[in-house]
């Protein structure tokens, strides 16, 4: 069992490291994703850092963790500002490991170039794989992505269904977040 969590020792440095500006935390807090491992549930390893991102990342964020049946190996995914584009608007990067310990190198798996993308996550039905990805504009905004699998993670080209809420259902979220 494992535990993925993003580097919170940066909110100890919020306000001397980081000015009190959460666009500095975005762009130069931790490249890093915290990782406790369990056999039993009960007994937990120390906190240790796996050092993911490279120094053109900006703060990995929001870490999820789904297994690929197929490929026997586990996709760690996060949000994260990169260099790429200035530390603006952040993306969902992921990363292929097979024992918490060594991973691949980071790629895109789903960028909207004009919106923050802060949150995701992967689940699987059926063999069908679903992205949910958590949008910020203005308010927060969701969307389901159906891809046919995880052999082509990059190539979300291979849609099958993108859900977005009614116009109703988007001013209903406005009333209860306001």
């Amino acid at each position: 069992f494992v535990i993925l969590a993003t580097d919170l020792s940066l909110s100890y440095g919020m306000r001397g490291q980081y000015h009190h500006s959460w666009d500095e935390v975005g762009r130069n807090g931790s490249k890093s994703l915290a990782i406790w491992e369990s056999d039993d549930l009960v007994n937990w390893t120390e906190q240790r850092l796996a050092k993911i991102g490279d120094e053109q990342f900006g703060c990995l964020w929001a870490p999820d963790v789904i297994y690929d049946k197929k490929a026997e190996d586990y996709v760690v995914h996060w949000s994260s500002s990169h260099a790429r584009n200035n530390y603006g608007e952040k993306s969902i990067f992921y990363s292929r490991t097979k024992d918490f310990k060594e991973f691949s190198k980071p790629e895109i798996l789903y960028e909207w170039k004009e919106h923050d993308i802060i949150d995701s996550a992967l689940y699987e039905e059926d063999g069908s794989y679903y992205l949910l990805r958590v949008v910020k504009i203005q308010r927060v905004y969701c969307c389901f992505v159906q891809m046919k699998s995880l052999d082509h993670i990059r190539e979300l080209k291979r849609l099958i269904r993108v859900w977005r809420p009614s116009r109703k259902a988007n001013m209903r979220q406005q009333q209860l977040l306001s």
